[in-house]
C-alpha cells in the first residue's frame, strides 16, 4: 500500500494519520505524536525514505531496498560474491559473501602470520613504519603498494597471488586518486592472535596428555 498519497516522496502527518484510522488504530495526540516522532528523525514533520531507512533498518526489504513508493526509487546495487561459482550477494564492502570471505579471510590472516615470523623481534619498530605510512586519519588503511615497500625493508616479500588475496580480502575505505587502499586492523593484532592460538594449542595438548592416562572401554568411552 502507498502511504504517500500526494506522491511527494515523504510522509506528512495527515497521511499517516489517515491511514492509522483506516487500520483501525485510534490514537490519542500524544500517541500519535510519539509514533510519528519515532520515524521522523529529522524532525521536519515529514517521514523521508532516509528516515525510515534508519529508523525501521534494511531487514524489512533488503533485496530492494525500498519501503514506501518513490517518484524516483533509490536503487540499490547489489555486489555478487568474487570466488568462483558463487552467487551469493557480498556484505558491506566486501568482495565476498559471508562464507567465502571466512575462507579467504583465513587464508589471508595465514600471510600475516608469516610476516610476523620472518620480521620477528622487529615488528614493534615494523608496525611504527606501517602508522607513519598509512593513511593520516586512519592508520589502519594504507596503500598496497605503500605496505609492500614497508615488508621489503624487513626482509618479507609477497607472492602476486598473496597480494590479490589480501587486496580482494581485506579492502580498504574508498580514498579519492587511490584504488589500492587495504585494511590493515588484523596486522595490528596479530602478535596477539599468535600468542592465543599457541596458548588454546598448549590446552588442547594438555586435555589430551590427561585423557591419555583413563580407563577406557572396549567401544573407547572413557570410564
Amino acid at each position: 500500500m502507498d502511504l504517500n498519497i500526494e506522491k511527494t516522496g515523504k510522509i506528512s502527518q495527515r497521511e499517516f494519520r489517515f491511514y492509522l484510522n483506516f487500520w483501525g488504530l485510534e490514537l490519542s495526540q500524544d500517541e500519535f505524536d510519539y509514533i510519528f516522532n519515532k520515524f521522523d528523525l529529522d524532525g521536519d514533520g515529514l517521514i523521508s525514505y532516509k528516515d525510515f531507512q534508519i529508523s525501521i533498518g534494511s531487514e524489512m526489504f533488503p533485496a530492494e531496498g525500498l519501503y514506501f513508493r518513490q517518484d524516483v526509487p533509490q536503487q540499490v546495487k547489489i555486489v555478487i560474491c568474487q570466488h568462483e561459482e558463487c552467487f551469493q550477494p557480498t556484505k558491506h564492502s566486501q568482495n565476498y559473501c559471508i562464507l567465502h570471505y571466512k575462507m579467504h579471510a583465513d587464508q589471508t590472516e595465514k600471510i600475516f602470520t608469516k610476516i610476523f615470523k620472518k620480521i620477528g623481534k622487529l615488528w614493534p619498530k615494523f608496525l611504527e613504519e606501517l602508522q607513519k605510512e598509512a593513511e593520516p586519519d586512519d592508520t589502519s588503511q594504507i596503500s598496497l603498494k605503500k605496505f609492500v615497500v614497508v615488508l621489503s625493508k624487513y626482509g618479507a616479500n609477497l607472492s602476486e597471488n598473496e597480494k590479490k588475496s589480501m587486496a580482494t580480502s581485506f579492502p580498504g575505505k574508498e580514498v579519492a586518486g587511490k584504488d589500492d587502499i587495504i585494511s590493515i586492523a588484523k596486522v595490528y593484532d596479530q602478535k596477539y592472535k599468535i600468542m592465543l592460538d599457541e596458548m588454546y594449542e598448549k590446552v588442547d595438548n594438555l586435555k589430551i596428555e590427561n585423557h591419555a592416562d583413563m580407563p577406557t572401554d572396549v567401544s573407547g568411552y572413557l570410564g
